[in-house]
């Protein structure tokens, strides 16, 4: 969604009542020797150029708040770390903890990343987030702490644990995913 920018319409008022006086003073015909009007084409071309800059103020769109677009790309980056792990946690894959490090170390700066997204009025056609997290906004907080709080554990299981732990630890994370998906996040359009 598309919000339009306040800052260049008080542009225009101020440019507006400087030129206001000069439209209303200026002739709009000039009188020739022979006592013929003819039109004044300075005044003409004022009048061209404003009109125009008017016009492409007003069709300056910006996007005031990030929607869902930008917040599925940091929730993209959140899963590249995650599935990665998944796969050695359901052994699909073999466990070396230095990669399982890396992983944990990147999900954890990432995490916190989409929730600096939800900006009220958020909601565009790319986005599945429910209106529910802004109505109820400690519910939303409740769920937000308890991912990073999983992802924080998880982080340090992979560091100082077994991977029993860490399985634990991952699943938990899982599990926060889903408790907010569930309440928060709608269907695929």
């Amino acid at each position: 969604m598309l919000y339009y920018n306040i800052l260049p319409l008080q542009v225009l008022t101020a440019l507006l009542k400087q030129l206001y006086p000069i439209v209303i003073k200026y002739p709009h015909f000039t009188v020739q020797h022979s006592g013929a009007y003819r039109p004044n084409h300075e005044f003409e071309t004022m009048k061209k150029l404003l009109l125009t800059t008017l016009l492409a103020i007003l069709a300056m769109p910006v996007a005031a708040e990030p929607g869902g677009a930008e917040r599925q790309q940091a929730f993209k980056k959140i899963l590249q770390q995650f599935e990665p792990m998944g796969v050695v946690v359901r052994g699909r894959a073999p466990y070396n903890k230095a990669d399982f490090i890396q992983h944990a170390d990147a999900l954890k700066l990432a995490a916190t990343q989409p929730f600096t997204l939800f900006a009220p009025h958020s909601i565009d056609a790319k986005s599945r987030a429910k209106p529910e997290i802004w109505s109820q906004p400690a519910k939303f907080q409740t769920a937000k702490e308890n991912f990073l709080k999983a992802v924080d554990d998880l982080d340090a299981a992979a560091h100082n644990a077994d991977l029993a732990t860490i399985r634990k630890q991952y699943d938990l994370v899982s599990q926060s995913c889903k408790t907010c998906h569930d309440s928060f996040r709608g269907p695929k359009v």
